[in-house]
């Protein structure tokens, strides 16, 4: 088994992975509460670190297939050069707004990990169940960041055949 490609698609795994175990959680806890009359007691605690991974994970995911919804109606009408440039300062501003995000995020898992603060009946750390936030974040920028790069080589690439063909 290679290890680059599990490396390569750890987001698409820890968020896969964490849906997975989530709704098979969910399902046997209604499943033992409902008709059993027997509840999971760290249920809810198992869900939490779920759904965290599964989001920041997932988001990384989603920006890496493109599959962030953006409504380009109004930037659809204006010419291509303002399009471009639109590209850019938007995603720009996305790399910004999610490093910081990350920065502070990486700040407050310090903090967590010094009050040693866990969950109730598994005793989880916090700062492992939220430390999926900034790295989602950082996964997050890096693939903004690459986006930028391609669509920065395919505009020049396209600018170059332009040229030749003129």
């Amino acid at each position: 088994m290679h290890i680059k490609p599990i490396l390569k698609n750890i987001d698409y795994f820890i968020s896969g992975v964490s849906l997975l175990i989530l709704v098979i959680l969910t399902f046997i806890g209604v499943f033992r509460r409902y008709f059993f009359n027997a509840p999971i007691p760290y249920l809810q605690e198992m869900q939490l670190f779920c759904a965290v991974w599964m989001v920041f994970w997932g988001g990384s995911v989603a920006v890496r297939k493109s599959g962030i919804v953006s409504i380009d109606f109004i930037v659809s009408l204006f010419s291509k050069k303002t399009q471009f440039i639109w590209t850019i300062i938007v995603t720009l501003l996305c790399i910004a707004v999610l490093l910081f995000l990350a920065i502070n995020g990486f700040k407050q898992l310090v903090f967590m990990a010094q009050t040693t603060r866990g969950t109730y009946v598994l005793g989880i750390p916090y700062s492992i169940i939220y430390s999926a936030f900034p790295a989602g974040c950082c996964l997050m920028a890096l693939w903004y960041a690459i986006d930028l790069i391609t669509i920065i080589r395919n505009r020049d690439s396209s600018e170059i055949e332009t040229e030749e063909n003129a």
